[in-house]
């Protein structure tokens, strides 16, 4: 999973998996709760590219975890929110 640039309001996610497979990406704060449902639906021929815009949805600044599940895999990565 790459995510890339988390300043100035947007996220570029982008996730491959080996096959076309379900998948789902959280925003998680640092605490476990639960903030977001960035992506929910399957990869096409293996790959899954979102702009996610977190000050639309009411997002704060600060540092999270997106986690990104397919299948039995779980990949999660720290990101930091800048205004």
């Amino acid at each position: 999973m790459t995510l890339t640039n988390p300043t100035g309001g947007s996220i570029a996610l982008s996730l491959s998996t080996t096959s076309a497979t379900s998948v789902l990406v959280d925003l998680i704060d640092l605490e476990g709760r639960h903030w977001a449902r960035l992506y929910e639906g399957h990869s096409v021929d293996g790959k899954v590219h979102l702009d996610w815009d977190w000050r639309a949805a009411g997002i704060g600044a600060g540092a999270y975890f997106v986690r990104a599940r397919t299948g039995q895999l779980v990949s999660t990565r720290t990101i930091t929110l800048v205004p």
